[in-house]
């Protein structure tokens, strides 16, 4: 496959990478493209770019705001969009790894079998591919795709990875991820996605993901990601507020919920043309209903003793039309509610306002096999995307990528946890590459460092870091399976071994819940338990010593504690080489952060929200920790 857009080719970005020991006083971290009910808290942040045309927020998708530079300091970086950010990386480290993935296989199923026929046959199979040493292991998805390997080369078709760092594992290049990033932006073109389009992306977090999201931004548009948690209901409202044409999904499960969302979507504008035809009626008329009363108004016109009462003023239909049209002395629908509307007539609003271009077009499929007869309802598998870009000329992405501005909002991500829909955030390409360059340095990453993802997409801070902050300095990240919050996340980071670890405050509690059962199961009694009390001792008083700057405080047996003892259960997690450990989105439990202080791992907490592009403040490991 040849390259799509040669990131050597862009000119310098001139992207600043140390930036001194200066405070952090910009906030270009924080999103300036919001609703309307939270931009009045963040009016102050952009300055206007030219007289009478100066914005300081917008509910706008397809605004593009100035960005306030500072003259020295973090807040000094220039301002660059997500194509120059991801190009600059890939000029230096194309052959580095960039994602790295577990591949998954095909369970083999066989429809329409008895049950006792196909447990016989199960079996047999399942012995005949022990003897031969080649069977297959379900991860935890529904029907899934075998991955093999790829070739490194030009001329091999997407995707484009291949044998990976670890045993078992796959993995993209810098080079190999551009590709495909590409690829899929040449897709969305080939399907006549527009600038600003909004692509919705729904899965578990894979490359694939990665890819659509990138892909998203490169031709002009807009990232949507959607939690696969969301209800029907949710993912509704999610893909109707922002517009999607597109939507990515990973499982089956995820595509009946798009394809419930698109069959939605194609009924109410049936009803819409309906009521532009034939005017305002219950949401509960058939057309039927509506074509016998057609038949029936026709018969009444050939009586002239019925015509003169219809024709009336005071006609009750005639009267409800007026009242639903806000016509003659009626006020409209809103009134009869005391002028406030509900949320269905909300809904119903927005609706009449959306487009046959404004609704769902077409669903890509990443991880499951798309079933038979699924392409009529314009499904089509991530593979097969891929390949539609083939067609389309290069010089069209590259017009679209060197059209971007830092400025443009280049990602949607709606809130999690709160109470009704979500809110959507917009966020730019600055809030982006500013953030995940600053944070990035202020922790010292570099290309030899490696994380994994396993915390939703969809959430602003696995974007931030999963996403954007691996891209700052060539790190790779390492995508743990589906089941990972289902008991399989430990035995991913004792493969991987991470040099960052990040985590909500329920996977630590479950992570201390499972060291202490360990514990229990091994029944340490008598002096093993004394010296595990001691050891933990000495490591919360030597771990609080470090983090408080009371280095005189530190007791002299905590070296070797860590040496002997605490290290080794940093080992057995495969966090031996963590050099920071994060918390973030909830409050830790200062039982939970005392526990693995006295294991000698404190966990830094990481305080921020969407509107911030994740992180606001943080704390960082102690010096020499």
């Amino acid at each position: 496959m040849a390259i799509l857009f040669d990131p050597t080719d862009m000119p310098p970005t001139g992207r600043l990478l140390h930036t001194g020991s200066e405070g952090l006083e910009s906030c270009r971290g924080v999103s300036t493209l919001l609703s309307l009910d939270t931009a009045h808290h963040h009016n102050r942040l952009i300055q206007p770019h030219k007289p009478g045309h100066g914005l300081y927020w917008t509910t706008d998708v397809t605004c593009e705001l100035p960005v306030r530079v500072a003259e020295s300091g973090p807040g000094s970086l220039p301002p660059i969009t997500v194509v120059d950010f991801f190009a600059d990386t890939v000029r230096r480290y194309p052959e580095r790894p960039a994602l790295a993935f577990q591949p998954h296989f095909v369970p083999k199923v066989t429809a329409g079998r008895s049950s006792s026929s196909s447990s016989a046959k199960d079996e047999e199979e399942k012995r005949r591919e022990q003897e031969e040493g080649k069977e297959e292991k379900d991860d935890g998805g529904t029907i899934l795709t075998s991955l093999p390997a790829r070739p490194n080369l030009d001329t091999a078709p997407p995707p484009s990875y291949v044998c990976g760092p670890i045993p078992g594992w796959c993995m993209y290049t810098w080079q190999g991820y551009w590709n495909d990033v590409c690829m899929f932006a040449k897709g969305l073109l080939y399907l006549g996605c527009e600038r600003r389009s909004r692509i919705a992306i729904m899965g578990c977090n894979s490359p694939a993901w990665a890819i659509a999201y990138f892909g998203s931004i490169f031709i002009d548009g807009v990232a949507v990601g959607v939690y696969t948690t969301n209800s029907v209901d949710a993912t509704r409202h999610v893909v109707r507020h922002a517009r999607c044409r597109v939507a990515v999904v990973d499982s089956l499960v995820n595509l009946e919920k798009m394809l419930q969302v698109k069959k939605l979507q194609q009924k109410q504008r049936e009803e819409r043309a309906l009521r532009k035809l034939h005017g305002p009626y219950s949401n509960s008329t058939k057309k039927s209903d509506i074509d016998k009363n057609e038949a029936g108004q026709a018969q009444q016109d050939d009586d002239p003793s019925r015509k003169r009462k219809r024709d009336t003023p005071s006609s009750s239909s005639s009267s409800l039309r007026q009242m639903n049209q806000g016509g003659g002395a009626g006020l409209g629908r809103r009134e009869n509610q005391g002028g406030i509307a509900s949320k269905e007539e909300k809904e119903e609003e927005e609706e009449a306002e959306l487009g046959a271009c404004d609704e769902l077009q077409m669903i890509v499929v990443y991880r499951d096999r798309v079933p038979p007869g699924y392409e009529n309802d314009g499904v089509i598998s991530f593979e097969d995307f891929l390949q539609l870009g083939l067609s389309v000329n290069d010089a069209i992405l590259t017009a679209r990528m060197e059209s971007l501005k830092p400025g443009q909002c280049c990602s949607l991500v709606y809130t999690s946890g709160t109470t009704g829909y979500p809110k959507g955030v917009m966020l730019s390409h600055d809030n982006f590459t500013w953030t995940a360059a600053c944070s990035s340095q202020m922790m010292k990453l570099d290309s030899s460092h490696h994380l994994v993802s396993f915390l939703p997409l969809s959430h602003v801070a696995a974007q931030l870091v999963d996403l954007y902050m691996p891209v700052t300095m060539g790190c790779c990240a390492y995508f743990a399976r589906p089941d990972s919050l289902q008991g399989t996340l430990i035995e991913t980071v004792k493969a991987v071994r991470p040099t960052w670890f990040l985590a909500v405050p329920r996977v630590w509690e479950k992570i201390e819940l499972k060291l202490k059962e360990i514990a229990a199961q091994r029944g340490s009694t008598g002096l093993k338990k004394r010296i595990a009390d001691w050891a933990k001792d000495v490591g919360y008083r030597g771990t609080d010593a470090l983090l408080t700057g009371k280095d005189g405080a530190v007791p002299t047996t905590f070296p070797i504690v860590m040496k002997l003892i605490l290290n080794q259960v940093r080992k057995a997690l495969g966090m031996d080489r963590c050099l920071g450990l994060g918390s973030c989105a909830a409050p830790l439990d200062p039982v939970t952060q005392r526990y693995f202080m006295s294991l000698g791992m404190p966990i830094n907490s990481i305080y921020g929200l969407s509107e911030s592009t994740g992180p606001q403040t943080f704390i960082l490991p102690a010096p020499g920790w």
